[in-house]
């Protein structure tokens, strides 16, 4: 063999162990440097159904269900739902408003509590089992004076009217259930000019219909800015918005201070992606 070969040969020899060690800890530094700087990921699983509300808050739309952060941990700063109505394409934002600690459906409030929805850390060793309230700020700020008007209109009504009855000497106001009387001055108040015109108003502004509705669901994500998005129909029955319209009288009753029921729906989801 050439003196020249065998010098190239020995050369190899002797660096090439280096050279397999390099490529080694540069491939253990690739795959670390990939999982530090690869961006998180948010799945969203939904329960495959929601809740649907009208009441003195306005429409609401509760989402149940899990978040779960993929590769690494991710700080959810906000959540909104864009909402469309098919039949005639009307669209409506929704944004975050509380957490529901129980997300199961249940009758009774009472088993509820409720958290004002801040953004929080989503751990990928740890999902979120949520249950996110939505509500559309434009309706509320729309309706606000309307309803506040009523409500004040009530204190002042309700408020002479018991001092009327209290002053009558035909009545022993102790003997009295207060909580019928003050029913009692409720309906007569049902009756005036600014209540019926309140109950009519949220009649008319009262979107959910009978139809299909499709729903944007978009979480929001920091360092770096990213959003998740994720869309669904649902219909809603004929049922459903006669339940509806029945709130608007459950408003009225609800800011005059009266117990009032609100009817809900429970329609089934259908994931477009």
């Amino acid at each position: 063999m050439p003196q020249e070969e065998k010098t190239i040969i020995d050369s190899l020899n002797t660096i090439g162990p280096w050279i397999i060690s390099f490529i080694a800890l540069v491939q253990v530094w690739a795959i670390e440097a990939y999982k530090k700087f690869r961006n998180g990921k948010i799945e969203i699983h939904e329960l495959g159904q929601i809740e649907i509300g009208f009441n003195s808050y306005g429409p609401m739309i509760t989402f149940m269900g899990t978040l779960r952060s993929i590769h690494k941990d991710v700080f959810v700063k906000n959540a909104e739902i864009t909402l469309t109505r098919l039949k005639d394409e009307s669209r409506h934002k929704f944004n975050w408003r509380a957490f529901r600690q129980n997300a199961l459906f249940t009758t009774s409030s009472d088993s509820i509590t409720y958290d004002l929805a801040t953004g929080f850390l989503l751990s990928k060793t740890q999902p979120f089992k949520y249950g996110i309230i939505f509500f559309e700020e434009d309706f509320i700020s729309d309706q606000r004076s309307t309803l506040e008007t009523v409500q004040s209109k009530w204190i002042d009504y309700q408020r002479k009217r018991l001092d009327e009855i209290k002053n009558d000497p035909e009545v022993n106001f102790k003997d009295l259930d207060l909580s019928s009387v003050n029913w009692s001055i409720f309906d007569e108040f049902w009756n005036k000019p600014e209540t019926t015109q309140a109950y009519t108003d949220l009649d008319r502004a009262l979107y959910w219909t009978a139809g299909e509705y499709k729903i944007e669901l978009s979480i929001e994500a920091s360092n770096p800015e990213q959003t998740f998005e994720k869309t669904y129909k649902f219909s809603l029955s004929e049922k459903d918005e006669e339940n509806f319209r029945l709130n608007c009288l459950g408003i009225i009753e609800d800011i005059c201070g009266m117990r009032s029921h609100y009817n809900l729906a429970y329609p089934k989801l259908s994931s477009e992606n």
